[in-house]
């Protein structure tokens, strides 16, 4: 047959169109095929989020069990710490500052001169003995003893040893379907909340065990509800596998936990190397403490002549109202704090120091001229001056006594922690392999 023009062209329509039909199918088959595996690798996904977001629960649970038993661990320890450093307090090798500041302000509070007048004697002579025992102090050996001592305290807790687990092993599921709250709060955002329901299902399924014909109703109505029962299915089994798997860990490692005990290695003996500050003004602080206590004796008869308002600085803030007073008709009321009650940061006084502060020696030789001022009693129209000459002169002598009986903690304190950080420490790997049955029993041992 002769192929005319008009044959060449049906023809060659015929097969471009063949060949665009062949296009479009292959086309569309990999679109489809694309889409599977998309779907595909949405749902390993899926799976492996909510895989992660039960072991999590499973973690979390751990993790709530050591925090309690460290808890008690941590409240032992505490108890530890101050019964060692009220040891330390009153070892005669170790020198406390006074906190006179904290001591002014109580005594702006009291109100009765005869108390104030009490207190004041006792903080001084507090503060005669301690200058006293400052050339026969050695703090190092101190907060070496204390630091042996708080040592030997965290020895005696090693050799604790883990009890038997739960018999129940259901119970350990229980304890991981409490702790579901946080997990099904991120399913639902990540999945959606049909999802998260699926998951809570699955751990209602573990925990109670229901009959094999409820176990399918409820396969039926999942499938109904969703779109992609087959998909779901394998996230459920996911599920399940996944808290078998923790269920399975849990119980092992419990089991394997009970027996062990307590271990844990301690750091080296503490070795100390502070001193006291310059201990050399100790004979001028001598001299201070004779001035302020001639003072001291002008001001307990300025108090027992003039009362409690004269007992502190007249330039000060004591006994001034610090707030509103509101009237009603023929009648008022305060609405502020009770006088006296407002915190200081120092000691109210209304003397005038050098610029940058009076030295030790300066303060020696104003005290002396203070001292030569003779009070009238009664009649004296400005024993205020004798007030401020005795506050004047006893905060130099608290604040100079303590700056030379300040010892540098911190190396203590890093050492006390650093002990409290490795017995912690080994009790929380204990505690996370516990069951709630062994975690209680251990940690009542700290108590």
């Amino acid at each position: 047959m002769e192929m005319t023009p008009e044959l060449m062209e049906s023809f060659a329509a015929a097969m471009g169109g063949a060949l665009a039909q062949g296009m479009a199918k292959h086309d569309e088959e990999k679109r489809e095929r694309d889409e599977e595996r998309e779907r595909a690798e949405e749902a390993a996904r899926e799976r492996e989020r909510l895989v992660e977001i039960v072991a999590g629960i499973a973690l979390a649970d751990r993790e709530r069990r050591a925090q309690a038993v460290c808890r008690v661990l941590d409240e032992a320890r505490s108890k530890a710490y101050d019964d060692m450093m009220n040891e330390l307090s009153c070892d005669p090798e170790m020198v406390k500052p006074i906190n006179y500041v904290e001591r002014y302000n109580a005594l702006r509070s009291v109100g009765d001169s005869r108390v104030v007048v009490q207190k004041l004697e006792l903080t001084l002579d507090q503060a005669d003995t301690l200058l006293k025992r400052v050339s026969a102090s050695n703090p190092a050996c101190a907060l070496e003893r204390a630091a042996a001592t708080y040592a030997k305290s965290a020895t005696g807790l090693a050799g604790i040893e883990v009890g038997r687990p739960d018999d129940d092993v259901s119970s350990e599921l229980i304890d991981l379907q409490r702790s579901l709250g946080d997990g099904l709060v991120a399913a639902s955002r990540e999945l959606g909340d049909e999802m998260a329901q699926l998951v809570r299902g699955a751990f209602d399924e573990r925990a109670i065990p229901s009959s094999e014909v409820v176990e399918q109703a409820a396969e039926r109505e999942r499938a109904r509800h969703l779109e992609d029962g087959e998909r779901n299915r394998e996230l459920i089994d996911a599920v399940r596998s996944a808290i078998d798997a923790v269920l399975k860990s849990a119980v092992e490692d419990a089991e394997r936990v009970a027996g062990e005990e307590l271990a844990f290695h301690l750091p080296d003996a503490y070795t100390c190397d502070v001193s006291l500050g310059d201990v050399s003004s100790a004979e001028k602080l001598r001299e201070l403490a004779r001035e302020v206590r001639r003072s001291f004796a002008t001001f307990k008869e300025v108090i027992a002549d003039n009362g409690v308002f004269a007992a502190f600085a007249g330039t000060g803030s004591f006994g001034n109202c610090q707030g509103d007073i509101w009237f009603w008709d023929d009648e008022c009321e305060y609405t502020g704090g009770r006088p006296g009650s407002r915190r200081l940061e120092g000691i109210e006084c209304g003397i005038e120091e050098d610029q940058g502060g009076d030295s030790l020696e300066r303060c020696i030789e104003r005290m002396r001229e203070f001292n030569a001022r003779e009070y009238w009693g009664m009649l004296d129209d400005d024993f205020p001056q004798h007030v401020d000459a005795f506050w004047y002169g006893f905060e130099h002598y608290m604040r100079e006594l303590g700056e030379v009986c300040r010892v540098d903690m911190r190396s203590f304190k890093r050492y006390c922690i650093d002990v409290d950080g490795r017995v912690r420490n080994a009790c929380w790997e204990l505690a996370l392999r516990m069951d709630d049955v062994q975690a209680r029993e251990f940690a009542r041992k700290f108590e």
